[in-house]
């Protein structure tokens, strides 16, 4: 076996343990919560998506391409990337095949996992907060994935080593090269928890009447300075963020499970199907009706 092939192996052998919970394309629940994982049978244009967590995301097959303010960037095995704050994600896909699927795995770390692991590696050196960042990937990172990966389909591993490997895989990020930033970053959000409560409810209640005044009301603040603290963290507004969370659901059950708009738009919350399609368009620039 030559070096190359030693290399590629791992991400073999990880491919086929995700493509084994990729059964549809696009994200796929696992039995372990913080874990989802993505697949795509052709290259997909630039679509935006909501991430609620501190997530890492690590390509096992094929190549993504994300945008951000500070510009685009590409994603392939070589490279993990680490989203730190609640935000709206712009990416597309730009390898994929029927014989090669893109396969990926996006990995909520947990803003309560990191500071517990922050708090027993102590001080580490101060660097900015970036929303997203990349590094190059490593071995240990890898196959603490593939361990995450084996043990979450048995009942006994998934509840007693699961939750050790996500906290090892906390710790392998933290101690990177840029692992500063998710540290910043953590304690951001520990310093944000009334914002992060409110992004909870809002992903658990999003089809029941949500009324942004009452989530303020709930974590304990004023309409305007939850509308300040809101967009500080998130970049956008409790509003937008609800709307969007709402728009991916409905997109999902028309593609996925096949509802008509009507449904869809009923299901996740929208008390009038035409504001959902007005909505829908302006979002993606087509009708949900023409998604097929």
């Amino acid at each position: 076996m030559t070096n190359r092939d030693a290399q590629r192996r791992p991400l073999r052998r990880l491919a086929e343990s995700i493509g084994r919970y990729a059964v549809e394309e696009g994200w796929n629940d696992t039995p372990f919560e913080p874990l989802r994982v993505f697949r795509a049978d052709a290259p997909m244009a630039r679509t935006a998506e909501l991430v609620s967590r501190p997530s890492l995301c690590l390509v096992a097959q094929g190549v993504k391409r994300g945008f951000t303010d500070s510009g685009p960037y590409r994603y392939d095995v070589a490279t993990y990337a680490v989203i730190t704050r609640p935000m709206e994600i712009e990416a597309e896909i730009l390898e994929a095949s029927p014989e090669r699927p893109f396969l990926s795995i996006g990995l909520a770390l947990g803003v309560e996992t990191v500071a517990d692991v922050l708090q027993e590696l102590g001080s580490l050196r101060q660097q900015d907060t970036e929303p997203v960042w990349l590094d190059p990937m490593e071995r240990p990172i890898l196959d603490a994935v593939q361990r995450l990966l084996d043990s979450v389909n048995n009942r006994d591993e998934r509840s007693i080593l699961a939750p050790l490997v996500l906290r090892e895989v906390a710790f392998r990020v933290l101690v990177g090269r840029q692992g500063s930033r998710l540290a910043a970053a953590s304690r951001k959000s520990v310093a944000n928890q009334p914002i992060l409560q409110a992004i909870r409810q809002i992903h658990e209640s999003y089809n029941e009447p949500l009324r942004i005044p009452d989530l303020a009301k709930d974590v304990g603040m004023s309409n305007s300075l939850f509308h300040r603290r809101f967009k500080d963290f998130t970049g956008t507004t409790p509003g937008r963020y609800l709307r969007q969370l709402r728009l991916e659901q409905g997109r999902r059950l028309i593609e996925v499970l096949g509802l008509d708009v009507g449904e869809a738009a009923f299901r996740v919350g929208y008390g009038d199907p035409s504001r959902f399609s007005r909505d829908f368009r302006q979002r993606w620039g087509q009708r949900p009706s023409e998604l097929g």
